[in-house]
């Protein structure tokens, strides 16, 4: 366990898994014309704090970066919490006509919050991995298809993922701080709601306090309508573990394993290089996938409880007489189904 609570280090095979989906999801959002950007971790006190009801909603949660080296700094620096204020402070900036609009970004990062709940790997922590997109338009109209166009986005990641949900609107008191309504995208885990998403179309508050306005066609200044919203990637992977499994192990959907084809050569006395080399070919023609060799020393039973275990979708095993065959035996990980094909 990493010596703080609640922050985790994500290894090789559940990075893979948060990489997908942020892989998936990034390269929907930019074909929806959000840009990628990346925003500083720090946070100016004074711009953390200029719109009230927000960082009343956060301020017991924030970590507060007050020393530099051996010197107190003048001005408190936030970890980032969330990013609407720093986001809107740059569209203030960014936005001046309605030529601008619609300003749309997204970012893949870490935020940070000093949660005083118990913390519970994936699901509550005090770091987590979330992509989070933030949305400026000229009137409710546009943000409302803004809202319906990240609804679409986010149910065909989930049903990449096969996780089932609902949509629920909050009620005003568990909205998010600053927002006209919340939309959240709940799902059941060991038999407890679990918010793995939301999307939030934001009041006028927003744009007022960090005075994001644009000129209109007639020259009339007026204010900007907001939307944020974001999935937690920690969560996301903590439904697929908790859910997609038996009792051998994992079972993710095959797009998301973190091994997707293990291939095991099955040795017999003095012919092992042969068979290395039979299963070598085979892996270079599979380069679309996620693909292990194992070539240690293991029996073949060791290696088949092994990668069934760590959730790998696909077995493929070769030895002496499938090469004579030119064949490869294949075992589906879902279905258990075992069936001979040709190598080629």
């Amino acid at each position: 366990r990493y010596a703080v609570q609640g922050m985790l280090i994500y290894r090789k095979a559940a990075l893979i898994v948060v990489r997908e989906m942020q892989k998936i999801l990034e390269e929907n959002l930019e074909k929806a014309e959000h840009e990628p950007v990346l925003f500083p971790v720090l946070i100016p006190e004074d711009i953390l704090k200029k719109e009230s009801e927000h960082i009343k909603g956060f301020e017991t949660e924030v970590f507060w970066v007050t020393e530099a080296g051996k010197k107190v700094l003048d001005k408190k620096l936030a970890l980032r919490p969330t990013s609407e204020t720093p986001v809107y402070t740059m569209f203030s900036l960014w936005i001046r006509s309605h030529k601008d609009l619609p300003m749309k970004v997204h970012q893949s990062c870490a935020v940070y919050r000093y949660e005083t709940k118990q913390t519970r790997p994936l699901i509550r922590g005090r770091e987590f991995l979330w992509n989070e997109g933030h949305s400026a338009f000229k009137n409710l109209d546009d943000a409302e298809k803004n809202v319906e166009e990240i609804r679409k986005i986010y149910g065909d990641l989930l049903n990449d993922l096969c996780i089932p949900y609902r949509i629920h609107r909050r009620p005003e008191w568990d909205k998010f701080p600053g927002a006209s309504y919340t939309l959240a995208y709940d799902t059941l885990i060991e038999g407890k709601i679990l918010q793995i998403a939301t999307i939030h179309n934001l009041s006028e508050k927003f744009s007022e306090a960090f005075n994001i306005k644009y000129e209109d066609e007639e020259g009339n200044h007026k204010f900007v309508r907001l939307t944020c919203y974001g999935p937690s990637f920690g969560r996301l992977l903590a439904f697929l573990l908790n859910i997609y499994k038996d009792e051998s192990g994992l079972k993710f959907p095959a797009k998301f394993a973190p091994t997707q084809i293990v291939l095991v050569p099955i040795f017999a006395k003095g012919n092992k290089e042969d068979v290395l080399k039979y299963c070598r070919e085979i892996k270079e023609k599979l380069v679309q996938f996620r693909v292990v060799l194992d070539e240690s020393d293991k029996t073949p039973g060791e290696k088949f409880y092994y990668w069934e275990k760590r959730g790998a979708m696909l077995r493929i095993e070769a030895g002496p007489r499938d090469i004579e065959n030119n064949e490869v035996v294949v075992v589906r990980r879902d279905t258990r189904k075992k069936e001979k094909i040709k190598k080629d």
